[in-house]
């Protein structure tokens, strides 16, 4: 099987932070680097993902490139599915952490408005 370590992937909103181009591209993981797996992501789904953008020096530091991440080591991907979100979205104390949650969009950008400023 092909293992790809990138994927091009188009932005419908951002929800955090500036961006303005139509696509971008996430680097995955390689089996070393700690990332999500581009095959986690099948062609066609619709996820809100956390990437954080990186500065990348190619061979020489000749040319420098931003790169986005996928992140695993917590919640960064959460896929989309009838205008719902799942996966564990808030941290709950007393509770089954790997408890699923579910969150409309509409209220995601309500709460992202009021912490995000």
């Amino acid at each position: 099987a092909t293992m790809y370590l990138s994927m091009r992937v188009e932005v419908l909103e951002v929800l955090k932070g500036k961006y303005s181009g139509k696509f971008i591209e996430i680097e995955g993981d390689n089996g070393m680097l700690c990332r999500a797996s581009v095959s986690q992501f099948p062609i066609g789904t619709e996820w809100i993902m956390a990437v954080p953008a990186q500065t990348k020096q190619s061979f020489f530091g000749l040319l420098e490139s931003i790169v986005y991440t996928a992140g695993i080591c917590g919640e960064y991907n959460l896929p989309v599915e009838e205008n719902n979100i799942s996966g564990r979205i808030v941290a709950q104390e007393n509770t089954n952490s790997d408890k699923i949650q579910v969150l409309s969009l509409a209220r995601l950008r309500e709460l992202l408005a009021l912490i995000v400023r």
